[in-house]
């Protein structure tokens, strides 16, 4: 990290210190993961708020780009989501017209499919 990514890193990490009492005397391998998923998760949304994504949206738009229409069951096993958490982090990204629901060949299957505005966005968020 260069610059003005490793100045946000940097940030992110005292401002979830400043967020978490005793976050120096914390001894617990798992709190301390946490707090540094928090602030790395922090980091990437603020990056790729100008393309108008978090970083949970970016990750499902890549895998549905990489996996071509896909079953969202399938979905959820490949990013290791529940099925109704997946669910409600598809809404949005199917109201921005980013990926399409679709059935599949079975009625009881649904699949996503990544639209052309959702490989614009993704081409958007390339850069940052």
């Amino acid at each position: 990290m260069k610059g003005v990514q490793a100045t946000r890193f940097r940030d992110s990490v005292l401002a979830m210190r400043a967020y978490t009492p005793n976050s120096d005397d914390s001894a617990c391998v798992c709190a301390r993961l946490r707090r540094g998923a928090r602030a790395l998760t922090l980091l990437y949304d603020e990056t790729l708020a100008p393309a108008g994504l978090t970083v949970a949206q970016f990750s499902l738009l890549r895998h549905i780009e990489r996996l071509g229409p896909i079953g969202v069951q399938a979905l959820a096993r490949a990013t290791g989501h529940e099925r109704s958490t997946l669910a409600r982090t598809l809404r949005p990204l199917e109201r921005a017209a980013w990926i399409d629901i679709r059935r599949g060949t079975d009625r009881r299957r649904r699949e996503a499919c990544l639209t052309d505005a959702g490989r614009a966005t993704l081409e958007r968020a390339d850069p940052l």
